[in-house]
């Protein structure tokens, strides 16, 4: 469902990059008729009715999360980011500068070098644009929770596309020798991935690529040979102030939460085939269960949205612990997930549909901040006078493994990542 996963990043942290993960939804009036909650206000399950009221009177409802949103007006950088790119085809130009960015890091031999040259300089213009727009003091876009999953989210693809074009500035002023310059574009990237950190889980998970193909460049900027001290204090001072404005784990899930609500009432009404991909209904189809859930009884459905609230209310509430604390309770509920899937009567929406990628967008969260203070933890060390304290990482609660060899300093990531596809970080060594 949503393809969400398959849209998170390139290669060098998730599968790929692709378009915003919208449903096939049946047009503007089904999404705004749906977005009244007409069914859930009415439901008779005592369960369902109890989590409802508890959401409202944390005004964490989808009208409530609406609410929140700042205008996109003058002070906001929303509004010209969003119409910054016109009728041009973002997806494909984001697709043309995805095979620069590897597992290892960032591809930077001579043909590529020029190939990224020939794509920022195509988007010259917009660049100088969006960096204009950045300078607002607010940079938070507009999210309509009442549309679901069927809300524009295009906004997305475009900021990943001016995070990369950026890239392509850092490594092209490298290789001219302008630091500074390269410095700039990167930390440029990092305001894009800022914009992003929000209350939408695709857009949260999407500042973590920005964050992830940031580093890959930042990789590159502080292995140049005789980098002045000054230059790594300054990157140093960038990660501290990045993870002293990081974003709470449990926002994204807030708002996933809401968009789940969404999905329910698209069910009530009748649309619940529109919530499946193509080949997730022809999979169906094959096993003989595609009528099952267009015929679910309402108080099936109403039973199945109060454990999928339950649920959700558990993976929130575990978020305010660091995430090797949660691993106990996210394991207990995913046993749950997969009982309610073998066990319950109808078809479960919750189990099959809602819940599967929550618990993979948690791990990839909790990543995503481990990276970031790695980084943050061999820029200190690099740039103090002598060796701090041992830090811990957050995703698997042991200490980062730090080693030091010649002029470098190397943190050790293959833990880091489920995958072991964390790149290490290294960076220049203090003098002894």
């Amino acid at each position: 469902m949503r393809q969400l996963f398959n849209l998170i990043f390139c290669a060098s942290f998730f599968v790929g990059v692709c378009g915003c993960g919208k449903p096939e939804v049946s047009g503007v009036a089904a999404l705004e008729s749906c977005g009244r909650l007409t069914n859930l206000k009415n439901a008779t399950d005592p369960g369902l009715r109890d989590e409802w009221a508890r959401i409202v009177e944390e005004k964490d409802d989808p009208e409530s999360l609406c609410r929140r949103r700042p205008a996109e007006d003058d002070k906001n950088a929303a509004g010209p980011l969003r119409e910054l790119f016109g009728r041009r085809n973002v997806k494909q130009w984001l697709d043309r500068c995805e095979p620069f960015f590897t597992p290892k890091g960032l591809t930077c031999d001579s043909e590529s070098l020029e190939r990224m040259r020939l794509i920022r300089e195509r988007f010259d213009a917009e660049q100088a644009k969006a960096r204009d727009a950045m300078r607002r003091p607010r940079r938070q876009f507009a999210v309509n929770f009442l549309s679901g999953f069927g809300d524009d989210l295009s906004f997305v693809t475009t900021v990943r596309l001016l995070a990369r074009i950026e890239a392509f500035s850092a490594v092209g002023a490298m290789a001219a020798g302008r630091l500074d310059e390269a410095f700039d574009a990167i930390e440029q990237m990092m305001r894009y991935a800022d914009a992003l950190s929000d209350h939408h889980p695709t857009a949260r998970l999407q500042a973590a690529g920005i964050h992830r193909e940031a580093f890959a460049t930042l990789q590159l900027f502080v292995l140049q040979k005789d980098l002045a001290p000054e230059r790594l204090k300054r990157a140093a001072e960038l990660l501290r102030q990045t993870l002293a404005a990081w974003p709470a784990d449990d926002d994204a899930w807030r708002g996933d939460r809401a968009l789940g609500i969404h999905a329910y009432e698209m069910v009530y009404q009748g649309y619940a085939d529109d919530l499946l991909t193509l080949n997730e209904l022809a999979s169906l189809d094959k096993k003989g269960a595609l009528d099952k859930i267009v015929v679910l009884p309402k108080k099936a459905i109403e039973e199945d949205e109060a454990f999928y609230l339950r649920t959700m209310r558990k993976v929130i509430e575990s978020c305010s612990h660091p995430y090797n604390e949660r691993r106990a309770t996210l394991a207990e509920l995913e046993r749950s997930i997969d009982e309610r899937r073998r066990e319950a009567p109808y078809w479960s929406i919750a189990a099959e549909l809602l819940l599967p990628h929550v618990f993979e967008g948690l791990r990839l969260q909790a990543e995503d901040r481990a990276v970031c203070e790695a980084w943050s933890y061999a820029l200190d060390e690099s740039t103090a006078a002598r060796p701090g304290p041992e830090r811990t990482n957050p995703s698997t609660g042991k200490p980062f493994l730090i080693s030091r060899r010649d002029d470098l300093l190397r943190i050790t990531m293959k833990d880091a990542s489920r995958r072991g596809d964390c790149p290490d970080v290294v960076v220049p060594a203090p003098a002894k």
